[in-house]
């Protein structure tokens, strides 16, 4: 799998912020683990009050991703199923990782 490391300021930046917030960062790191860009793994057990929240929170990251990256959120066939993960231009699975600088 490919991997692209991401500034966290620009990052920020990118998103009109000054820093990440934890789920932001969160988001990033392992959008490649299949149930994160969804909210499926987030939502397990816990309210469903805040999953408009969280879902603006993952767009806005994910236009960040692809402004910055040109990659996006796609899907992709993961043990026998469809599911909502970081992708390049190809719909290949991507690793997406925020550093310091």
């Amino acid at each position: 799998m490919k991997e692209i490391n991401i500034a966290e300021s620009a990052l920020a930046a990118a998103m009109g912020r000054k820093a990440l917030t934890g789920y932001m960062a969160h988001v990033v790191d392992a959008g490649h683990v299949p149930g994160v860009l969804s909210g499926a793994s987030l939502l397990k057990g816990k309210p469903k009050q805040y999953a408009a929240s969280y879902a603006r929170t993952r767009a806005s990251v994910t236009a960040a991703v692809y402004k910055l990256t040109g990659i996006s959120d796609g899907y992709a066939l993961i043990d026998s199923r469809w599911a909502r993960v970081w992708v390049d231009e190809e719909g290949n699975r991507v690793r997406l990782a925020v550093t310091d600088e």
